[in-house]
C-alpha cells in the first residue's frame, strides 16, 4: 500500500518536533554561570577547546581527559555520588592539593585563588549540568569546595595547551 506524500510529511514533522522537544528539555538549566566569586563563563567563541566528561563521587572526580586545547571547553559534570558536590575551575600553578586552605570553614580560600567560575549551585546526587569557560594555557585545578570535600581529595589537575 503506497503512503500518501501528507502522510510522509506528517511523520517527519512529528519526529522533528519530537527531536526539537528533546533536545529542548535537556539543556537550558544545566548551563550555568558564575555567582559572581570571578570571571563569567563565555559563550562559544570558535577556539578549539573541547569537551570534557565529569563524573563527581565522594570524595574524587573522574575526568575524561585531564587536558585539553585552549579555547572554548565545555565540563559535562555528572554527580554519580549520593551527596551534593559542586565544581570550581581555578587557574592557578599550585598543586591540586596546596590551594589556600581555611581551617575554620574547611573550604579553599576563594578570595585568595584566580576563580574563573563555579557552578552556581551545588548539584544534588544524580543532577548533571554544563559548565562552559572560554579557557587560556596554562594549568588548571578543578575543585569541590563544600566543607571537608577539597580537603578529602576532591580536586583535579587539568592542563589547557
Amino acid at each position: 500500500m503506497r503512503k500518501q506524500p501528507w502522510f510522509i510529511l506528517a511523520v517527519v514533522v512529528a519526529a522533528l518536533l519530537s527531536l526539537a522537544f528533546f533536545a529542548g528539555a535537556c539543556g537550558g538549566d544545566g548551563e550555568e554561570d558564575g555567582d559572581g566569586d570571578g570571571p563569567e563563563p563565555t559563550a562559544a567563541d570558535g577556539g578549539a577547546g573541547g569537551e570534557v566528561d565529569v563524573s563527581m563521587t565522594e570524595f574524587a572526580f573522574d575526568l575524561s581527559a585531564d587536558s585539553v586545547a585552549a579555547g572554548t571547553v565545555s565540563f559535562n559534570l555528572t554527580n554519580d555520588g549520593t551527596i551534593q558536590h559542586d565544581f570550581l575551575v581555578i587557574k592557578t600553578d599550585e598543586a591540586p592539593d596546596k590551594l589556600p586552605y581555611d581551617d575554620e570553614t574547611f573550604q579553599v580560600k576563594i578570595d585568595d585563588v584566580d576563580l574563573i567560575g563555579r557552578v552556581e549551585e551545588a548539584l544534588e546526587a544524580g543532577d548533571s549540568g554544563i559548565l562552559e569557560f572560554d579557557l587560556d594555557a596554562g594549568s588548571y585545578v578543578l575543585i569541590c569546595n563544600i566543607a571537608t570535600h577539597y580537603e578529602g581529595g576532591m580536586h583535579s589537575a587539568f592542563t589547557v595547551e
